[in-house]
Parts: C-alpha cells; sequence; structure tokens
C-alpha cells in the first residue's frame, strides 16, 4: 500500500518541459487481478437531526444593492397593502426520492398562484429537460407551522418599465479540476408533481407604474419567517441523467408589447470556495458559459431558447488524506450517469476514473463559506450575520479493505 500510494502521488507531480522529450519504449503497467472489495460499508445518520428548535434566520446587516440597475415600465402598478402568505401545517411528502437524468423535465402540474381580483394559473406549466428528474421514495420534509407574514410591503410607482441593462452575475474563480476525470451525463429531468402557491391577498394593478433606479426604495415594515417543527427525512436516493431540455407549456405572460431579452446571459463565480476541516473540494476552473441564452415573450408567451450551453470542466481536483471510504451495497452506474440508492453501490462496468494527483482529506468535514459574496454589476446581496449550524452530523465507516491480487509492474525499456 505505501509504495501504491508513492506511485500515486509520483503520478499527480506535472512535469512540463519545453525542450526535451521522454519516450516510454515499452513501459507497460500490468493488472492481473487487482480487486477493490468494500466489507460493510455504512452511511449512518445516527441520531442525525437537523433542528429548528430557536433556529432564526436574522438578516442583521442585510442589504440589497442595486447600482447600475434600471427597472422602468410605463402603464404598470405593483401595489401590495397587505402582502401574507401563510402555511400553518406546510407538508411536502416525497416517498421514495429519486433523481433520475434521463432528460431535464421540471413539471409543476399544480402551481396556482391565486388572489383576489387577480389570478394567475399555470396549471401546466412544465420544465422539460427530457432527462432529469427527482423523485423521492421516502423523502419527506414536513413543516408544521411554517408562516410567512409580511403585513406592511409596498411598492408605489406609476410608469413602470423593466430594462436590465448589462445583467451579469459572474463567477471568475470557480474551477473543478479533474486531470483524466469525467462526468457525463446525457438526459436531465425534473418533474415537480403536485406544487401549489396560494395567495389570498395578492393584488397586481396596471395603472402606469415606473420604477426608476436613482429613486428606488423597497421598504417592508413587517416582515417575518417563522418556522416551526421542520423535519427532513430522505430514503432511497436515485440519480440518473441522459438528455436535456426546457419545455414551458401552458405559461403565460401578458402584456402589451412586452418583451425580456437576456442575449448575454453569464454565469459567474468570484472565487467561491468550499472548504471543510480536513476535507478540501480545491477548484481551480471550472466554468458555466451560456453565450446565447436568449429569453423572450413576444406574443404573450414565454419562450426559453438556449442556442450556446457549453459547461466547461478544466481540472477536477480532489485531495483527501486520512479519509476512509467504505462501501458494500454501495454503486455508481455509468451508461448514461446515473446513481442509484438501493442500498448503494458503485459498481463501474467500462468506466475509468484516472487522476493524476487525486486525493481526499478530511478529519473532521465542517463546512466553512468564509467570504461567499453574490455580486451583480449593479446588484449586491450582502447577508452579514447569517450562520447555519449543525450540531450532530456524523459519518461512520466500518471496513473498508483494498485487496491487490497478482498487481504487477513491468518496465520493457524505458528511455529519456
Amino acid at each position: 500500500m505505501q509504495s501504491y500510494s508513492h506511485l500515486c502521488r509520483w503520478a499527480a507531480i506535472r512535469l512540463q518541459a519545453t525542450d526535451y522529450r521522454i519516450q516510454d519504449t515499452g513501459y507497460r503497467l500490468q493488472d492481473t487481478g487487482y480487486r477493490i472489495q468494500a466489507t460493510g460499508y455504512r452511511l449512518q445518520t445516527t441520531d442525525y437531526r437537523l433542528q429548528d428548535t430557536g433556529y432564526r434566520l436574522q438578516t442583521t446587516g442585510y442589504r440589497l444593492q442595486d447600482t447600475g440597475y434600471r427597472i422602468q415600465a410605463t402603464d404598470y402598478r405593483l401595489q401590495d397593502t397587505g402582502y401574507r402568505i401563510q402555511a400553518t401545517g406546510y407538508r411536502i411528502q416525497a416517498t421514495g426520492y429519486r433523481l433520475q437524468t434521463t432528460g431535464y423535465r421540471l413539471q409543476a402540474t399544480g402551481y396556482r398562484l391565486q388572489a383576489t381580483g387577480y389570478r394567475l394559473q399555470a396549471t401546466g406549466y412544465r420544465l422539460q429537460d427530457t432527462g432529469y428528474r427527482i423523485q423521492a421514495t421516502d423523502y419527506r420534509i414536513q413543516a408544521t407551522g411554517y408562516r410567512l407574514q409580511d403585513t406592511g410591503y409596498r411598492i408605489q410607482t406609476t410608469g413602470y418599465r423593466i430594462q436590465t441593462t448589462g445583467y451579469r452575475l459572474q463567477d471568475t474563480g470557480y474551477r473543478i479540476q479533474a486531470t483524466g476525470y469525467r462526468l457525463q451525463t446525457t438526459g436531465y429531468r425534473l418533474q415537480d408533481t403536485g406544487y401549489r402557491i396560494q395567495a389570498t391577498d395578492y393584488r397586481i394593478q396596471t395603472t402606469g407604474y415606473r420604477l426608476q433606479d436613482t429613486d428606488y426604495r423597497l421598504q417592508d415594515t413587517d416582515y417575518r419567517i417563522q418556522a416551526t417543527g421542520y423535519r427532513i427525512q430522505a430514503i432511497g436516493y436515485r440519480l440518473q441523467a441522459t438528455g436535456y431540455r426546457i419545455q414551458a407549456t401552458d405559461y403565460r405572460i401578458q402584456a402589451t408589447g412586452y418583451r425580456l431579452q437576456d442575449t448575454g446571459y453569464r454565469l459567474q463565480d468570484t472565487g467561491y470556495r468550499l472548504q471543510a476541516t480536513g476535507y478540501r473540494l480545491h477548484t481551480t476552473g471550472y466554468r458555466l458559459q451560456t453565450t446565447g441564452y436568449r429569453l423572450q415573450d413576444t406574443d404573450y408567451r414565454l419562450r426559453i431558447q438556449d442556442t450556446d450551453y457549453r459547461l466547461q470542466d478544466t481540472g477536477y481536483r480532489i485531495q483527501a488524506t486520512g479519509y476512509r471510504l467504505q462501501a458494500t451495497d454501495y454503486r455508481i452506474q455509468t451508461t448514461g450517469y446515473r446513481l442509484q440508492d438501493t442500498d448503494y453501490r458503485i459498481q463501474a462496468t467500462g468506466y475509468r476514473l484516472q487522476a493524476t494527483g487525486y486525493r481526499i482529506q478530511t478529519t473532521g468535514y465542517r463546512l466553512q463559506a468564509t467570504g461567499y459574496r453574490l455580486q451583480d454589476t449593479g446588484y449586491r446581496i450582502q447577508a452579514t450575520g447569517y450562520r447555519l449550524q449543525d450540531t450532530d452530523y456524523r459519518l461512520q465507516d466500518t471496513g473498508y479493505r483494498i485487496q491487490a491480487t497478482g498487481y504487477r509492474l513491468q518496465d520493457t525499456g524505458y528511455r529519456i
């Protein structure tokens, strides 16, 4: 094992040279009977609880700044002099949570926004991706006593027009490097059957509303989010992916001559880093570019075009020392990217993971987000004082064993 880890560390060294050449005339690494057995892997969350006893989402010093963003509209007014969303006894049950990605599809077959005098119904709203589906076969979110009250929210203007000149969400520092690592997903679908939002006091009036950037002020005099008794349960998780498509059938936005275009939307992140004490997912080169994304609403209909979607992965690196992963019944199958969890087993038939410089470090596993900032050219959300604590999470693994029966390294003529 020490010689094998030494060989892996030697393989992680990247050798650059501009004036010499290394020829390998007959170097061969044979694997005669190498097996990795995982006897007794258990991912136990013994007494793992996401408790909401005294949990508060405080926004002390939270600012939503809009420098350079301008919203204008002629003939539009949005008044909300008593907006309240109550959901006492809100419960999302998904017995059997399963994430399949055989074509991306987001269905919301029960989505309704009701209001007195104004009703926006999208009972046939579907975001389809012909291959991305999240199902939950034992996944349950219960929130008994969740209540969102907003008893003083008002926006008044005359002559409202929405223009987004230069809106850009940049991510110039988030990179996932994987030298020799490649994750392919052919298909992606997200389904959401049974989602409903009701608002019994919500009113939208459109009589000459204008909201300009120089004098824009959004006041919220009595905003509260209360949540008592929140529970997330999940058993049986499966991720499958083949294909990607977004459709929106029956979704309609009505306006006189209204068109929303976004011909250069790009999602970039300036320095998002996920650190953990001992565990480090070091990302230096991940880019998600959509150089041709356009959202048009001519003919009172929302049409989404994605003419040039590109996901680049310039090197993914995971470092780990002192981490041990044990797995019995753990299987990852990649015939079009599928993550199944029927006792959770990893099998790779025809799947090859090459990693020159691949390490996973974990000791303690703590997720810290220091300096996370979502900036927009003209749009900034700062949240000073937000803290999410998890006081009882534990990952146990019992008995990971690697057996190498007949591993042989032959070197037949190595020359520089």
